[in-house]
């Protein structure tokens, strides 16, 4: 239902530290798999881009596919202009984009986009559902994805300062180190690259609001 063989990916390049390893990874996945990359775009969203001019690229390309890796917003209005230009496939995204700002900006644009994500928001669980009311009482509104992020980074770090007595000195160790910690929606552990292994979902866009489809087995 929601297989691709061909497409097209645009990412933010101002946030190429995240954009452009998220862009290396699934482009491997998905050639891997034997789908086949028509193109790809990048641009900066710091310059305010001609999203119009931007995808054009992506009309006569013959995806059957659009991947963006972008914030929220810039999200929101590729997926407005790809729409308004006829393109009527798949559009993909990155949990980057997993704010309500999509939503509010995308509108019926972004309904039925997929969302590769590490943020369950239908089965959070008691752990998470504890920080969710606290956040909201203290805020006055839901937390996202980096909320809850910056929020386990935090916990993560208190723990591997313990190890180190509070010193520097032994820090990235004990980070490193760091297997099966609790966070608020599951297992988080580290790699020998620094890089967080914890649970991922497909996500998607139906009637206004995010749900999650599946787990992905990683």
């Amino acid at each position: 239902q929601y297989r691709a063989e061909r497409i097209v990916v645009i990412a933010d390049q101002d946030n190429l530290a995240y954009s452009g390893a998220f862009r290396e990874a699934f482009v491997a996945v998905f050639t891997g798999a034997g789908g086949q990359v028509a193109n790809e775009i990048f641009f900066s969203s710091s310059a305010n881009p001609d999203f119009n001019k931007l995808l054009q690229p992506v009309t006569g390309s013959g995806a059957d596919g659009l991947l963006i890796v972008a914030s929220a917003k810039d999200t929101a209005f590729i997926a407005q202009h790809a729409r308004n230009t006829g393109f009527s496939h798949q559009i993909y995204s990155s949990g980057w984009a997993q704010t309500d700002t999509l939503i509010q900006n995308g509108g019926k644009a972004v309904e039925g986009l997929l969302i590769v994500a590490d943020f369950d928001t239908d089965s959070p669980g008691p752990v998470f559902e504890e920080f969710r009311r606290r956040y909201r009482e203290r805020f006055g509104r839901m937390p996202t994805f980096a909320a809850a992020q910056a929020y386990e980074a935090m916990m993560i770090l208190s723990k591997a300062l313990e190890q180190t007595a509070g010193n520097r000195s032994g820090l990235k160790q004990a980070l490193l180190g760091i297997r099966n910690f609790q966070g608020l929606r599951g297992s988080i552990s580290m790699d020998a690259f620094g890089d967080v292994i914890r649970p991922q979902f497909i996500v998607t866009v139906k009637d206004g609001d995010f749900q999650t489809l599946s787990p992905i087995d990683v």
